[in-house]
């Protein structure tokens, strides 16, 4: 048993790191909202809203990207061109909520 509680917390440490910090740094706007700031040396908002939705959003299809993995993941179905939520995005919007709930992050 020591032994499989061992690798228990290694994995779920390697995971949690993986999914903090590898994962989130491709998808996260707040990210790419720091590294432009930090890059153009001070901005303005609208400078900085008109990069990201040029660049971010549309240059690197980080839009696409979501919806597609919507998609994948069948929390979203594509009915006749129209996107339309499923009982399992439901299901997952709510867990969120739970969550959210919970840790106050709306409200950060």
């Amino acid at each position: 048993f020591p032994l499989f509680a061992a690798f228990l917390i290694s994995f779920l440490i390697n995971y949690s790191v993986l999914m903090t910090f590898i994962v989130n740094g491709d998808r996260s706007p707040s990210m790419y909202i720091l590294t432009y700031i930090q890059k153009s040396n001070g901005t303005t908002i609208e400078e900085t809203k008109q990069k990201m939705f040029s660049e971010f959003f549309e240059d690197r299809g980080q839009f696409k990207k979501r919806v597609d993995e919507q998609l994948f993941l069948k929390n979203v179905e594509n009915i006749n061109g129209k996107i339309y939520i499923t009982t399992k995005g439901k299901n997952v919007i709510k867990l969120f909520e739970i969550v959210n709930w919970f840790t106050n992050i709306e409200n950060f």
